[in-house]
């Protein structure tokens, strides 16, 4: 079975720099960053469970160790590193299943 790819790195840093233009704004207008706990916590539930949601274990090339935690947790349909964009209260998800301005849409289970 093929491994299944994000976008490509061009669309990623696409993504990213409007993430950082949403923050500078949210800044400027003295609006609140980061979520609280509760909500960082609610976010990654849905996304635990979501099909678009990827985890790859990266080795250390110098000793061939696996880190103790997962290193590399991205969606496969906007390329976002999911534990910064679930901690970012001007960020939703690109598929409509959280966020403060969109209704959360039921992922099947």
């Amino acid at each position: 079975m093929p491994q299944r790819k994000g976008p490509p790195i061009s669309e990623r840093l696409k993504t990213a720099m409007a993430a950082s233009k949403r923050i500078r704004l949210a800044v400027k207008r003295g609006e609140k960053i980061t979520v609280n706990k509760t909500e960082k916590n609610r976010r990654q539930e849905i996304c635990d469970k979501c099909e678009y949601r990827t985890e790859k274990e990266q080795t250390c090339k110098k000793c061939g160790q696996k880190p103790k935690t997962k290193l590399t947790l991205w969606c496969l349909d906007c390329g976002c590193w999911l534990p910064a964009k679930q901690k970012l209260a001007t960020e939703d998800c690109a598929k409509g299943y959280w966020g403060p301005e969109k209704p959360i849409k039921e992922i099947a289970k």
